[in-house]
């Protein structure tokens, strides 16, 4: 696969998880209202983790999407 391929399918799977995650954020934008008017243990992290670690863990979906396409031989 060309650099040119590789860096379109890096964008590619960026984009198609964006997508995914911004979908999901939209089906349950409600979400954080709800969090914290429940009853939580002492351990239990605050809010504002949420989209940080949500943030990490969509990049790294997307890097493994593109890892996982540059192993299919074309």
């Amino acid at each position: 696969m060309s650099k040119k391929q590789s860096i379109f399918s890096l964008l590619l799977s960026f984009l198609l998880v964006g997508a995914v995650s911004g979908l999901s954020a939209l089906l349950t934008r409600e979400g954080m209202k709800n969090y914290e008017t429940i009853a939580k243990p002492l351990l239990s992290p605050p809010g504002i983790v949420f989209p940080i670690v949500w943030s990490i863990l969509f990049a790294l979906m997307a890097i493994s999407a593109w890892k996982s396409i540059m192993l299919i031989p074309l």
